[in-house]
């Protein structure tokens, strides 16, 4: 059974509740939901390090989402173990690299790097599968002139007993709905029907 935690719901200054991030966890696999520049501490605080990351998904190219990537991929790149799978949104991958990991990431003493040398890049459509977790996303609009992915997992059963950390249902069991909504301060978002 795949679980959620939230590794951190504070804003991009939080120091004391780290920054917005998440863990989706099937057996030894583990898959972050962004990855902000407080995401060591995140998981330390977990007895976890990012050596134990094997994907991310990027929700979008705000600082607090994305600047732990640097550390993710350059431990993985140096300690010679598997690249870790980036997901994100193809729109964003010029974005992400261009315009903020590239200034650190783009050379090292090895030579010339692109964001392929520190993860396998997966651009993914509205629906995509990590283990046996299924992500329905959707675009949200934090702010009227940005937007931000959010998603729904299909097969989701979260106990009110334990808010930061849920069991998710495997996809063949009741298709039940979980839905976690990043940034999405000023709206309502339109939530999709699920593909049954």
């Amino acid at each position: 059974m795949a679980s959620l935690q939230l590794l951190g719901v504070g804003s991009a200054d939080s120091v004391r509740h780290f920054n917005t991030n998440a863990l989706v966890q099937q057996g030894e696999d583990r898959m972050l939901i962004d990855a902000g520049h407080t995401i060591g501490r995140a998981l330390d605080a977990c007895d976890l390090k990012v050596t134990d990351i094997d994907a991310v998904w990027i929700t979008h190219c705000h600082a607090d989402h994305i600047y732990g990537l640097e550390r993710i991929g350059s431990q993985a790149l140096f300690s010679g173990r598997a690249k870790p799978i980036l997901y994100i949104d193809a729109r964003l991958i010029d974005e992400l690299w261009e315009q903020s990991l590239s200034g650190s990431m783009g050379r090292i003493g090895e030579g010339e790097c692109t964001l392929d040398s520190y993860f396998a890049v997966r651009p993914f459509s509205p629906l995509f599968p990590h283990c046996a977790v299924y992500f329905l996303l959707f675009e949200t609009r934090p702010t009227p002139a940005s937007s931000a992915l959010a998603f729904s997992f299909i097969g989701v059963c979260c106990s009110p007993a334990l808010p930061f950390r849920c069991p998710i249902s495997s996809v063949s069991s009741a298709p039940l709905l979980f839905c976690l909504i990043l940034r999405c301060t000023n709206q309502i978002p339109y939530i999709p029907s699920l593909p049954c």
